[in-house]
């Protein structure tokens, strides 16, 4: 299965927000509790210079053994177009230290802020146009990762 296949399943087994982030509203947010270990306030704010800030609060609901990151990336913003096609992913072409780090927050009622400022840019530096966008925003963990899905639009 692609790689941009997974992650719209992932679209449809998630909890959708619409949102518009322009002049006139530049705050949308998404609460979902993923699972019963974990619940996921997520948001997407226009800041200056034409960059968008994703920003998703993970609380601890309950401690899950066995949970663990593969590696250092510890959130990961995957953006897709108005048809469904991945145009951005925060960790493409990255490369991350192969450790086994424990998943944030760790405790049950810990809270962990995760942010990603995004230049508006696909995978290839060039400018996206105006539209309607959907961010998969995640903790990539083994062996269940944690997402939060945000609709978001993009005007001039």
């Amino acid at each position: 299965m692609k790689f941009s296949n997974i992650y719209f399943l992932l679209i449809f087994l998630s909890v959708f927000a619409l949102c518009k982030c322009s002049s006139a509203n530049t705050d949308c947010k998404s609460t979902k509790k993923s699972d019963e270990f974990m619940e996921l306030t997520g948001s997407v704010k226009k800041i200056e210079n034409d960059f968008i800030k994703f920003s998703m609060t993970a609380k601890r609901l309950k401690v899950k053994d066995g949970e663990y990151l593969p590696n250092s990336e510890n959130f990961r913003v995957v953006v897709f177009d108005a048809d469904n096609t991945v145009i951005f992913n925060s960790d493409y072409e990255k490369n991350f230290f192969q450790a086994i780090m424990d998943v944030e927050p760790k405790l049950t009622g810990d809270e962990k802020e995760y942010e990603y400022i995004w230049n508006v840019k696909n995978n290839f530096s060039k400018k996206v146009p105006p539209g309607n966008y959907t961010a998969i925003l995640s903790i990539p963990s083994l062996p269940d990762s944690y997402f939060l899905t945000v609709n978001f639009g993009i005007e001039n």
